[in-house]
């Protein structure tokens, strides 16, 4: 039997869903092995881009996860009827989401030699 190994597509997808849960789990107890597979698979990465292109590649990755999970709690947001605190929390977490968005954006816009990797 002969082991697969992972291809970038592959990595992608992983790191998307461990930024996902790390996300989503911001309330709870850090759990160190979202954050130990999370290094793995940047240094798998490693073996398919630069580390410039890797960067990159991570910050987009985590931009990605950040939208995917702003638009799901402002669908969230929209459902009620009446203002719980629920609702109250979805408003905060989306207001800190924003912020952690915009700073990886204006990250990708800079010009390659302005980014300190």
């Amino acid at each position: 039997m002969s082991i697969m190994k992972p291809g970038l597509g592959d990595l992608i997808d992983r790191l998307f869903i461990l930024k996902r849960k790390q996300i989503d789990n911001q309330e709870e107890p850090n759990d160190v092995s979202f954050d130990v597979e999370e290094k793995l698979v940047q240094m798998a990465l490693k073996v398919f881009v630069s580390d410039k292109q890797g960067e990159q590649l991570i910050s987009s990755v985590e931009l990605c996860a950040i939208n995917a999970t702003m638009w799901q709690r402002t669908d969230e947001a929209r459902d009620g009827e009446t203002i719980t605190n629920h609702h109250k929390e979805l408003a905060y977490s989306l207001l800190t989401l924003n912020d952690v968005r915009h700073d990886k954006v204006n990250h990708l816009n800079k010009p390659a030699e302005e980014v300190p990797f």
